[in-house]
């Protein structure tokens, strides 16, 4: 194994019953010089282990962080809770930053995700810097996560900014907040992280977003765009259902360009009047990924392509999705007719029946 380039444990980390510091020291000897890329989860007091066995990673460049819950938490709001809460906050800060920042230097990649409900804003303060980081993602109960202060989720977004690629924000609510209750407070950070800093999210290629669901929570989105629209190529926003006026503000955030390859969507309805949309504004697109929140598509759906082409079109993947289900086959054949660039559905490559329909 000491030609071994990727190492994933995604749930192992765990302090009980099983220590791993000697299972890590021995992996680190083994194959720690070679790991490219590294990626751990378990609950926050596991991570202990991480700096007591002595890592030696010289050559990693991608590193992802999964942090959750033990089953045994004390009862909340009592003084065990407390005093839990304290020493895994003071493990985060004093064991796994370190860990991090020991490898910010060499970091391209670093993906963070928390399902713990453990506040992490001074977390975030104490990682970096990441001179060379171009993708940065954070998946996170943005009103547990970030509970008293979300200024350290700025700060780690500021300063990985100058050479950022590629940005994920995958922010929640936990169910005790209400949609508006949430959605204002995201979108307010949101706004005042954009606001504060016009250079953030710039020169962006990669962007993955869900913005919150209240009147406004559109309008960060829409800045990014217009911040990145020259390099902007793959975009997925999710979560939140679209109406299509609200994806016509989207396609015109991009104009004059159209440099944009790859698109997720969840929308309300699935009308022509989307993919007459999406076919002018973006002609360079590869792939599309299409979620609608409606049963069925209009009962003439199929009648009303057969009348429609996008010859110019250079699409080659199209996944649509109704109601949490797979499109009709049938219809999405239909589909492929009328896009003829079209080659493959789902992400699935060349389609045999597809080739054969025409």
């Amino acid at each position: 194994m000491t030609n071994l380039e990727e190492f994933h444990l995604p749930s192992g980390i765990s302090p009980k019953p099983i220590d791993l510091q000697p299972f890590f020291t021995a992996a680190w000897a083994g194959f720690g010089r070679n790991i490219r890329i590294l990626s751990l989860g378990g609950n926050i007091d596991g991570f202990q282990v991480l700096p007591a066995s002595q890592p030696v990673l010289t050559a990693l460049e991608e590193l992802h962080l999964e942090f959750t819950d033990t089953m045994n938490l004390p009862i909340p709001n009592t003084s065990a809770a407390v005093v839990a809460a304290d020493r895994r906050r003071t493990l985060l800060n004093n064991c796994v930053a370190p860990f991090i920042n020991g490898l910010g230097s060499r970091l391209r990649v670093l993906k963070i995700c928390s399902w713990s409900s453990i506040d992490m804003s001074t977390f975030f303060k104490h990682i970096g810097p990441f001179p060379i980081l171009h993708t940065f993602s954070v998946w996170a109960v943005f009103n547990i996560s970030f509970a008293s202060d979300p200024s350290g989720l700025t700060q780690a977004l500021y300063g990985v900014s100058p050479n950022l690629k590629d940005l994920t924000l995958r922010l929640h609510s936990s169910t005790h907040f209400s949609e508006v209750q949430f959605g204002d407070v995201l979108y307010q950070w949101l706004k005042g992280t954009l606001h504060n800093n016009n250079q953030f999210g710039r020169h962006l290629t990669h962007l993955q977003l869900n913005p919150p669901p209240i009147e406004t929570g559109l309008d960060n989105l829409i800045v990014f765009i217009q911040r990145s629209a020259a390099t902007l190529m793959h975009l997925y926003v999710r979560d939140r259902y679209l109406h299509y006026p609200e994806i016509k503000s989207i396609s015109t955030a991009f104009s004059p360009y159209t440099s944009l390859q790859s698109l997720r969507l969840n929308v309300r309805k699935l009308p022509l009047e989307l993919l007459d949309l999406l076919a002018k504004s973006f002609p360079n697109l590869k792939n599309l990924t299409l979620r609608a929140a409606d049963g069925q598509p209009p009962i003439d759906f199929g009648e009303q392509l057969q009348s429609h082409r996008y010859d110019d079109w250079g699409l080659w993947d199209i996944g649509i999705w109704q109601a949490g289900n797979q499109l009709e086959h049938e219809l999405m054949l239909v589909i492929a007719q009328c896009i003829p660039s079209v080659g493959s559905f789902w992400g699935q490559g060349n389609m045999e029946d597809l080739v054969q329909r025409r």
